[in-house]
């Protein structure tokens, strides 16, 4: 019996209705060895994390380092997912976030006002990060302290920058035909 042929199968039939669905003109392609590399990388950066925030008795897990391994990790040649745009984008945003949450009394008004003041100072410095958006409004609206600088945005906006550089480092090993990417 002759078998079918990969074209005709059910995963190219359902790739072929995702991308018709989902693909939009512009939209990167994204190969399922990318994704599957990004989702371990998204892995090992989010449990290092984990790990340092219990063992420390730190909160390092915010949704912001989730969204900066997709983008980094996903899409690792992007301008956005450099790792200084990463570190710098998150802390930049953090120390937007607390100014205004000591300068304004709380509220959603005052979290907006540092959302885009942390979009403006971003772009001036060139470390425009769109996952790091949201720590301003999170920094806000839970009235959080000078201390939250540090723990969790500089510990985590750190290991993010690490690990993507690293991923990027090996990557490029990788590509470049080194036989072991670490030596």
């Amino acid at each position: 019996m002759l078998s079918p042929s990969p074209k005709h199968g059910p995963v190219h039939r359902l790739r072929a209705v995702g991308r018709a669905a989902f693909r939009r003109p512009g939209q990167p392609k994204i190969t399922l060895r990318t994704a599957l590399l990004g989702a371990l990388a998204t892995a090992a950066t989010l449990g290092f994390l984990g790990v340092v925030g219990t063992l420390t008795g730190s909160q390092l897990l915010v949704a912001g380092f989730a969204s900066s391994c997709v983008l980094a990790f996903m899409l690792p040649g992007a301008a956005l997912a450099h790792p200084i745009n990463v570190m710098g984008g998150h802390l930049v945003a953090g120390v937007c976030g607390l100014t205004i949450r000591f300068l304004l009394p709380a509220g959603w008004p005052s979290a907006i006002a540092a959302v885009l003041l942390s979009m403006l100072v971003m772009a001036l410095l060139g470390v425009l990060h769109p996952p790091a958006g949201g720590n301003p409004l999170a920094i806000v609206l839970a009235q959080e302290q000078w201390s939250y600088l540090v723990a969790p945005v500089l510990v985590g906006a750190l290991a993010v920058g690490f690990f993507t550089w690293a991923y990027a480092w090996l990557a490029k090993r990788i590509r470049a035909g080194a036989s072991d990417p670490l030596g």
